[in-house]
């Protein structure tokens, strides 16, 4: 690989089990999930990752909303751990970090 555009989202999924991804509406980020419970988001110009969030569980969902400044998450239920619902707002105000600041967090009941 030539280290092009996109190529570190390339060699990211080369070697984790990515379960769900998305993009921003303008297709500026896209955002993913894996069974490494991890959650990331990525420049879609430049392939690089802004940041990585874990979790206690793999990370079943993603979404942008329409607008493109709010991502959900949804993880699962797994090894004593209740899956999790969350909502994120992309800040777009700092710069090349771009972070995510979480809005909502909310369980699913039993």
């Amino acid at each position: 690989m030539d280290g092009g555009c996109g190529w570190r989202v390339c060699s990211f999924f080369l070697y984790i089990a990515i379960l769900t991804v998305d993009s921003s509406a303008e297709t500026k980020y896209l955002i993913s999930g894996a069974a490494d419970n991890t959650l990331k988001l990525w420049l879609v110009q430049t392939g690089k990752c802004l940041y990585t969030w874990e979790f206690p569980t793999a990370v079943k969902r993603v979404a942008f909303n329409e607008e493109g400044d709010q991502v959900v998450c949804i993880t699962e239920q797994r090894m004593g751990f209740q899956c999790a619902i969350r909502v994120f707002k992309l800040n777009r105000e700092d710069g090349m970090k771009r972070t995510l600041h979480l809005l909502s967090d909310h369980l699913r009941p039993h």
